[in-house]
């Protein structure tokens, strides 16, 4: 299986809104790939992602 890591500084906004659409297209496309999202700062660790992200994903 083939993975693909998304990465931002705090992992609460940009990288896990492209987790989202990312599995949302390997899914409708049918396609075997891990995706996966994570912090490369220590500033925003254990943080939920942004409310505004969250109902963008949900939509």
């Amino acid at each position: 299986m083939k993975s693909i890591l998304f990465v931002c500084l705090g992992n609460i906004c940009q990288s896990p809104l492209t987790e989202g659409i990312a599995n949302k297209y390997t899914r409708e496309l049918g396609l075997d790939i891990y995706i996966d999202s994570a912090v490369s700062g220590f500033e925003k660790v254990d943080e939920m992602i942004e409310r505004s992200m969250r109902d963008i994903l949900r939509r």
